[in-house]
C-alpha cells in the first residue's frame, strides 16, 4: 500500500503524490530548566511540563505528471494558513495540528513525470486520538476513563447552573446561560459568541483536566446535562 497524508483536507493522493520514511516515529522533545548551584555537584532539573513543536518531513515522491501536479500541490497547500488537521496512513486513528511553511525540498527530479522531494510541517507535539473527539455523556457519580498516559484539556459543555467536580477540580456555575462551554485547551469559558468566563470558577483557578486512568464526574444544583470532548493524546 501506498502511503499518503491529508492535510487542510488536501489528500496527496489528489495530487499523485506519496510518502515513504520513518519521521512519523519521531518524538518531540521535553522542555527542562537547569539550574547550576555553587559548591553542589550536578544540575537542578526543573521541568516545564510541556514539549516542543515537532518538525516532520514527509518524503514524497511522484510517478506521473510530476510538473504540473507538483504546481497545483503547492498552489493548494500555501492557500492554507495557521494550523491546519494532518492525517496520515501511518497513524489512521490519529491526526496532528501542523503548520505548512512552504518548506519543499527538492531532492532529484527524474523527469517532467516524475520526482523527489521532502514535504515539511511545523507540528503540534501531540497526537490526538480520533476516539477523543466524540462527545461522552455523564451522569452524575459517574467516569470517564483517559486511556493514556498525559492529561486531556477537554471541552466541556454543561448544561444549567450549579456545582460541578471533574477529578480533583471544582467547579461553579452562575446561573446566566442555558449552557455553557469549557474548554481547557483554550483557557475559555463561553456560550456561542458570548464571553462567559465570568460566570465560572474554578477550584485553585485551575481549567479541568482528564488525567490518565479514572475520572469520576459529579454535579448537583441546577445541571441537568454534562458532556465531554476529551481531546485525548499521546506523543
Amino acid at each position: 500500500m501506498r502511503n499518503h497524508f491529508i492535510y487542510g483536507g488536501i489528500d496527496s493522493r489528489n495530487y499523485g503524490i506519496y510518502i515513504s520514511g520513518d519521521a512519523v516515529f519521531n518524538a518531540p522533545r521535553k522542555v527542562y530548566d537547569t539550574i547550576a548551584v555553587p559548591g553542589r555537584n550536578g544540575d537542578l532539573i526543573m521541568s516545564g511540563n510541556r514539549m516542543e513543536n515537532i518538525e516532520l518531513a514527509y518524503p514524497a515522491f511522484s510517478h506521473e505528471n510530476f510538473r504540473e501536479s507538483f504546481a497545483g500541490f503547492k498552489s493548494a497547500m500555501l492557500a492554507l494558513s495557521g494550523y491546519q488537521r494532518l492525517e496520515d496512513s501511518y497513524y489512521p486513528e490519529e491526526f496532528r495540528r501542523a503548520l505548512f511553511r512552504g518548506e519543499i525540498s527538492v531532492n532529484a527530479t527524474l523527469s517532467k513525470d516524475a520526482g523527489q522531494y521532502d514535504v515539511k510541517f511545523y507540528c503540534d507535539p501531540r497526537r490526538f486520538l480520533k476516539t477523543g473527539e466524540l462527545k461522552h455523556t455523564i451522569a452524575t457519580g459517574g467516569r470517564i476513563e483517559n486511556p493514556t498516559a498525559f492529561d486531556a484539556r477537554p471541552l466541556i459543555r454543561v448544561t444549567g447552573y450549579g456545582d460541578l467536580q471533574i477529578g480533583d477540580c471544582e467547579i461553579e456555575i452562575a446561573q446566566q446561560y442555558a449552557y455553557v462551554d469549557i474548554d481547557s485547551e483554550m483557557m475559555d469559558c463561553y456560550h456561542d459568541t458570548d464571553n462567559a468566563n465570568s460566570y465560572v470558577s474554578f477550584s485553585g483557578n485551575d481549567f479541568p483536566v482528564l488525567a490518565p486512568g479514572r475520572n469520576t464526574v459529579a454535579y448537583s444544583g441546577h445541571i441537568t446535562k454534562v458532556e465531554i470532548t476529551p481531546h485525548w493524546w499521546r506523543v
